[in-house]
């Protein structure tokens, strides 16, 4: 049986995503492109979006792994962590 995980989570989770990847178009919306390549701003900018993207996505692994919950319980199970 398919079950999927609490609408809450699911809120948390798509909202810290939507952060993450708002917070560095808005600076390259509003900014000028080329001053952000002329400073060496640009780079910086995607590698650490980039990096709290993977580290986001770790959290959020390592959150739903233990959680407490009869459908991660399930998918723990099929993955192999059996408690």
């Amino acid at each position: 049986m398919l079950h999927i995980v609490p609408v809450r989570h699911i809120k948390i989770i798509l909202s810290g995503l939507f952060l993450l990847g708002f917070s560095p178009l808005s600076v390259l919306f509003f900014l000028d492109l080329e001053f952000l390549i002329q400073t060496g701003m640009l780079a910086f900018i995607l590698i650490t979006s980039s990096i709290l993207f993977c580290v986001f996505a770790i959290l959020t692994g390592i959150y739903l792994v233990h959680y407490r919950n009869p459908y991660t319980k399930e998918w723990k199970n099929k993955l192999g962590f059996f408690e």
